[in-house]
């Protein structure tokens, strides 16, 4: 992937809950770093494998989890793993309540959000 295309999306610094699925149902708790159109940094206690696909429940998106693939995955100085993540198999509905999301938090931050 080049840089080019790893900065399509301008990414919003957003500290969210996320429940991390793995493949065999079970989930591990994170929080996300940042969030764009094409995918999300997560921090999580346990490594993810990189390239594998993984969902991401992330309640101020949406109903459905966002399915990604781990794109990289390096353990921070605090104990956690910081993982960049591309969303890969995103419906339209769910493509429209990410758009819709950034653009609520940004609208949030500048003041014209919920009073």
């Amino acid at each position: 992937m080049s840089a080019q295309q790893r900065r399509r999306w301008e990414r919003y610094r957003k500290e969210l809950d996320v429940a991390i699925e793995r493949g065999d149902g079970s989930h591990i708790a994170g929080r996300t770093q940042d969030v764009c159109e094409g995918g999300i940094g997560v921090v999580c206690v346990e490594a993810l494998e990189v390239g594998s696909d993984y969902r991401f429940a992330i309640a101020e998106i949406g109903g459905t989890a966002l399915v990604g693939t781990v794109r990289w995955c390096t353990p921070s100085a605090q104990g956690a793993n910081v993982v960049g993540v591309e969303l890969t198999k995103l419906t339209a509905s769910q493509t429209e309540a990410l758009a819709d999301a950034i653009v609520r938090w940004k609208s949030e931050d500048a003041g014209f959000g919920e009073a």
